[in-house]
């Protein structure tokens, strides 16, 4: 899981990276907007695959535990 979670992270971050690189560009109101939007989910996904991690680990951590 752990390196299923890099492989998706690292795509995110870039994203991230551009997104910041427009929004540090853009004049236009509309453009911002989106751009923030875009922000928010990479930061939703970012949340996902923390709390998939954790979950896992607590998994891991008590694996007589069924859901």
């Amino acid at each position: 899981m752990i390196e299923f979670a890099h492989d998706i992270r690292q795509p995110l971050s870039t994203i991230e990276h551009l997104a910041y690189l427009l929004q540090v560009s853009t004049t236009d109101g509309k453009a911002a907007a989106y751009i923030e939007q875009i922000q928010d989910l990479i930061e939703q996904a970012n949340r996902v695959l923390d709390n998939a991690m954790a979950a896992l680990s607590c998994a891991d951590l008590n694996p007589n535990i069924t859901n």
